[in-house]
């Protein structure tokens, strides 16, 4: 198969691996988890779950407060532009796709970081969509309740729901798509979802038929997003980039940790041996290029397979995230991986 996007930033040595298809339960398929209020597109009141309970609006929300790029970008590709009030948690806004430029430019930025109550409040918010983490907070706030109680109604991204229940299964693409629906329908964009899933959907199937032309087993992946002299963030099991690492061909080393986003020690990274490093730009952490000269200075990380091979490849935080960039994720990780296939 041809035709894939090889992203400029992907580094790869002339001895690749590549990988077999899709791993069992990995699924894309077209999904839905709508409540019955939510079946006539357009009619209010809709009501949506997020994270165990229902979400319901009068009507569509006008002045929404979005916390993360992966959900900023999201909204513009449902053409929602109109109803972000702000966004916040973008940090230096680094690596921002060239069609989302414009739209950062003109919609306020209310918060580097994650935003606050305050910021919420100032912007006359109606709506807040973000995630546990990444925006919500049950230390510092605020938190869905705190906004409930401002009169401000909430909707938290499915994978980050992992902090605060327990017992979920690892995030997948479906849930995902859930997502996508639920937050279309609040809006009446439930056509346009629906044509963005199809396209997500095509374009991860392309990816799975280069990938399935692979006669090599799984590489070995991990992906890091920062840390220090101890220790490294990253994202295992539980995470959805564990999940695009599968759809892509290859295995998270940590894919049986039940867990999402956080630190492992150089050592267990490195006994694990990964063939790939997949550098995250989280937006508001240290910069890529900080995190892979971390990552190629650790002594630990010396003998490993990427290391030696100078396999490194950077994404962008929506290429990582649950995000509407995710098959530019898959592909990127494929072409990594299967650039025999898949470039």
């Amino acid at each position: 198969m041809t035709g894939l996007r090889l992203h400029a930033r992907l580094r790869v040595a002339a001895a690749a691996v590549t990988l077999l298809p899709l791993a069992a339960g990995c699924t894309i398929g077209d999904v839905s988890h709508l409540t019955e209020e939510t079946e006539a597109p357009g009619q209010y009141p809709v009501t949506v779950e997020s994270c165990g309970e229902e979400v319901t609006v009068r009507e569509a929300p006008s002045r929404v407060v979005v916390n993360d790029p992966a959900i900023f970008e999201l909204l513009i590709e449902l053409d929602l532009g109109d109803h972000i009030a702000g966004y916040a948690g973008a940090g230096a806004k680094r690596n921002i796709p060239a069609e989302y430029a414009e739209q950062y430019a003109t919609i306020p930025e209310l918060n580097e970081a994650d935003f606050t109550l305050d910021d919420i409040v100032e912007a006359q918010a109606d709506f807040v969509i973000a995630g546990w983490l990444q925006g919500f907070n049950e230390q510092t706030g605020p938190t869905p309740g705190e906004l409930r109680a401002e009169g401000i109604s909430s909707y938290v991204l499915s994978e980050t729901c992992r902090r605060v229940l327990d017992n979920l299964p690892p995030a997948s693409v479906d849930e995902y798509f859930t997502d996508v629906r639920n937050i279309a329908a609040l809006f009446g964009a439930d056509e346009r979802a629906s044509e963005l899933i199809g396209e997500w959907q095509a374009g991860i199937l392309a990816v799975q038929e280069c990938v399935s032309e692979s006669q090599r087993p799984p590489a070995r992946v991990v992906t890091i997003g920062g840390g220090d002299s101890e220790v490294a963030d990253t994202a295992p099991g539980l995470t959805f980039a564990s999940f695009l690492d599968r759809l892509a061909g290859g295995e998270n080393i940590f894919s049986e940790v039940p867990r999402l986003w956080g630190a492992m020690s150089w050592t267990a990274i490195a006994d694990q041996n990964p063939e790939l490093i997949i550098i995250a730009d989280n937006a508001t952490g240290p910069s890529p290029e900080e995190t892979l000269g971390l990552a190629r200075s650790r002594p630990e990380l010396a003998n490993v397979d990427a290391v030696i091979n100078d396999r490194f490849l950077v994404l962008r935080r929506s290429e990582v995230y649950a995000g509407p960039m995710l098959v530019d994720g898959v592909q990127a990780r494929a072409a990594a991986m299967h650039p025999d296939n898949c470039q």
